[in-house]
């Protein structure tokens, strides 16, 4: 299974009340995680359709920042997952709450550089915020409750730049958002090293490879089903239906399927992520960039 809570050279004398048990299952995805997850399917279809409605280059780079944020927001949750017992109330609540966020995100993701920038980045903020922050708390006796406090120090570091963005001009705003985007994806590569803090090596996060490779695979299903209701739905809309609108979503749809097929198919049922190298250096790149 990879490195479990007391192995990979991390201390951990004794087990956090809201941590995930040890033994057969521990891999497997929750329901509430399922849950989560659907939350994302419908920022992903905001994202496509604000791409859909500013198709420009400007456009495409403000919705690129923006679904780097909705990424890394799901990315974080996912982690954090791999840690937690998701039988916990507070657990739930908790993913209840970030639920709750990134359906905010969503919601003024389409307007984020006009009048619902406020929106999506205070979502945003209080996701990334209080998420560490909770985990902080949770795992404290942990390794993990230090190197969440690090993560924490990054994320409000980056957050005040998203809530101040917030307030600025669209192209200030673009700019700042960059710079915010690139503090957050930034963190993991330096080790969340933070003044006065130090740093969280990669090997003082002792991950489960199959867990995260299972909640990797399910957003990827979400992210092609999506893409085929976009298809379906642009198809529907136009009138008369033309032979390049027909052509076009059925070269989509081939590209759509190749993708299932190289990520899936090929893969085969009874692929681990334990088969290679499952260090938490190596899962960060597979899954988080």
């Amino acid at each position: 299974m990879g490195q479990d809570f007391a192995s990979g050279g991390v201390p951990s004398p004794e087990r956090p009340r809201l941590m995930r048990s040890e033994g057969a299952g521990r891999s497997e995805v929750a329901p509430i995680e399922l849950f989560f997850d659907l939350v994302y399917v419908f920022a992903i279809i905001q994202v496509s359709h604000t791409l859909l409605a500013h198709l420009s280059w400007l456009g495409v780079l403000e919705v690129a920042l923006l679904f780097g944020a909705v990424w890394w927001a799901w990315n974080y949750s996912a982690w954090a997952m791999n840690w937690l017992d998701p039988g916990s109330g507070l657990v739930r609540v908790l993913n209840g709450l970030l639920m709750l966020a990134a359906l905010g995100m969503s919601l003024g993701l389409p307007h984020a550089f006009a009048e619902d920038g406020l929106l999506f980045a205070t979502c945003y903020v209080a996701a990334q915020v209080g998420r560490a922050a909770f985990m902080a708390v949770a795992l404290r006796g942990h390794v993990l409750a230090k190197n969440y406090t690090n993560l924490l120090a990054w994320s409000t570091s980056a957050g005040v730049l998203w809530i101040v963005g917030a307030f600025l001009d669209p192209t200030a705003r673009l700019v700042v958002w960059l710079v915010a985007l690139v503090v957050d994806v930034a963190a993991p590569r330096f080790e969340f090293r933070f003044p006065g803090l130090g740093s969280a090596p990669m090997h003082t996060w002792p991950t489960d490879p199959e867990h995260l490779a299972e909640r990797n695979r399910a957003v990827f299903i979400i992210a092609l089903g999506e893409s085929i209701l976009i298809m379906g739905f642009t198809l529907s809309e136009l009138d008369p239906i033309t032979s390049r609108a027909v052509v076009a979503t059925l070269l989509g749809f081939v590209g759509l399927f190749v993708l299932w097929w190289a990520y899936f198919a090929l893969a085969g049922p009874d692929t681990q992520a334990s088969r290679g190298d499952a260090s938490t250096r190596a899962l960060r790149s597979a899954f988080a960039y």
